[in-house]
């Protein structure tokens, strides 16, 4: 029982540790995350709105503390109650969440304590290990389930006094097989390996503190609450240490802003038969006009086949078996997702609805039946196939005129971009900074802008209190949070490629970053 007990601390604890740091890495964003949970059509908590990133800090180092004193058996009962109560809390959460309908209607109250009806705000991605891994409420609430499953035995095992603070040899074995539950979740899911680092560093400074204070538990707490704190005040005045966005360093926007149809347009295989396909053809077939359609593949397969007699068509059929399989993957992995259109149908006569989809309604021609009618405001669009979507879909950058101006951005050898999601709440302290970088970047014949969710006379009287040498676009207020964590940040980009960027603290003097290359 004993050696259970312990493979379950490993799993919980370890587990808890990393889902932790993940949210270490990125406090911001998590608290934007319970900005979606709080919202007013959410949870309905407005109120909590301005206490968000403390609120999100508490709770992630929260985790870390607890993960580690789960491996370290310290305060045992207290421990795993908390980490019982917060996963059953997160359970309930995820399950509520996972029913939330977008089209349902519900009431709610808004800061002035009136009510009205509308539909829900659902939040699609339960945030519990940041941008690292998206997890769904029904998935995040099935992995809460099964954690359970370990957490429930630590619980009954603590409160009947079966464990107790590690001696230094179960220290040294939690520790070794801890770090290597870490490092496969870490290598497999995150990509990243810090987490070992971070689990080792913490679990080492609870175990040396138990020696030099005579196993005080309130030290070895303390020494763990300071390596979170460090770390966390390092990604909050910076920049996530570990980057999972869209806009990461060394992301082409370009790619990612294109839809799958662009996409499938510009493949390898759509290459290939616009080439050396289409000649063959004499123009009597259009495969180019169904180059985005999986079944293309065979279509050409086909043609080729039945070519072969024709010796210009055997060399490009040779080359098109040595790549089919590849191009068919390559085909099938853009196809976008499939929607549908949802009608919900009411009988004139009784009143009676009942709900059908687009394909239903056309396939078995619902409209000959008169006595049936659509009701208008209950339609809405769904989801029935999964498929690519591209990872940047609200970037929309324009200037004051309302003109598009992405193309421009990512045509742009050189431009660094000043990110600010709200300028009221801009941090001015490093200003003169940022207006020196912008006149210098001017002056080496680099492109400058900023780029706010503000625009007309906020916007002209921000640029006009800190004399800004630069012009602003205007972008949507979601996608300029998610573009950097700091506010405001700097990002630096050659043809649409993300190169560096900057918190605002970190934003110096031009010339030794151009003597970097502008490299991180």
């Amino acid at each position: 029982m004993k050696i259970f007990i312990t493979i379950c601390r490993i799993i919980v604890g370890s587990l808890f540790i990393v889902s932790g740091l993940i949210k270490v890495n990125d406090a911001i964003g998590f608290s934007y995350k319970l900005e979606e949970y709080f919202g007013e059509k959410a949870l309905g908590f407005p109120g909590l709105m301005e206490y968000v990133l403390p609120i999100a800090v508490f709770i992630v180092i929260g985790e870390v503390l607890l993960g580690v004193a789960i491996l370290l058996g310290a305060w045992p009962k207290l421990s795993s109650t908390l980490i019982l109560a917060m996963t059953i809390f997160f359970t309930w959460l995820t399950f509520y969440t996972s029913h939330c309908e977008p089209t349902s209607l519900a009431i709610f109250m808004d800061e002035h304590g009136k009510y009205y009806i509308d539909s829900p705000d659902c939040v699609l991605t339960c945030g519990c290990f940041g941008d690292a891994i998206k997890l769904e409420p029904i998935e995040s609430f099935y992995k809460d389930v099964v954690l359970l499953i370990f957490i429930i035995p630590i619980f009954f095992a603590a409160w009947a006094n079966r464990i107790k603070l590690n001696t230094y040899k179960e220290d040294l074995i939690i520790l070794i097989f801890s770090l290597l539950v870490v490092a496969g979740f870490s290598y497999t899911m995150l990509h990243w390996m810090f987490p070992v680092l971070f689990t080792l560093i913490s679990f080492g400074v609870g175990v040396l503190l138990k020696k030099l204070t005579g196993e005080k538990q309130w030290a070895m707490a303390i020494g763990v609450l300071a390596v979170c704190c460090f770390l966390q005040y390092w990604t909050l005045a910076h920049l996530p240490i570990k980057d999972y966005r869209a806009y990461a360093i060394g992301s082409d926007i370009r790619y990612k802003t294109r839809s799958a149809d662009d996409l499938l347009q510009k493949t390898e295989f759509a290459t290939f038969v616009n080439d050396k396909v289409m000649p063959l053809t004499g123009d009597s077939l259009d495969f180019m006009g169904e180059i985005t359609r999986p079944e293309t593949v065979e279509k050409v397969a086909k043609f080729l086949s039945d070519a072969k007699s024709n010796p210009s068509a055997a060399a490009v059929a040779a080359e098109f078996e040595a790549n089919k399989m590849k191009w068919q993957q390559e085909v099938d992995d853009l196809q976008p997702p499939k929607f549908v259109n949802m009608y919900t149908l009411r009988n004139k006569e009784n009143g009676e609805e009942k709900e059908v989809d687009s394909d239903s309604y056309l396939k078995q021609k619902m409209w000959e039946d008169k006595s049936w009618e659509i009701v208008k405001d209950k339609t809405y669009s769904k989801k029935i196939k999964d498929g690519y979507e591209p990872p940047i879909k609200d970037f929309h950058p324009t200037n004051v005129d309302g003109e598009d101006m992405l193309d421009s951005l990512l045509s742009y050898p050189r431009v660094f971009l000043v990110v600010s999601n709200n300028l009221e709440k801009f941090d001015v302290s490093n200003i003169k900074a940022i207006n020196e970088f912008a006149k210098q970047a001017h002056a080496d014949g680099a492109k400058f802008f900023g780029i706010s969710s503000t625009s007309g006379e906020a916007l002209e009287q921000f640029r006009f209190e800190n004399q800004t040498p630069f012009d602003f676009l205007v972008g949507d207020m979601t996608e300029l949070k998610i573009i950097i964590r700091s506010n405001p940040g700097l990002v630096y980009m050659e043809n649409g490629i993300v190169v560096n960027m900057w918190s605002n603290a970190d934003i110096h003097d031009y010339a030794d970053e151009k003597s970097e290359a502008f490299k991180p």
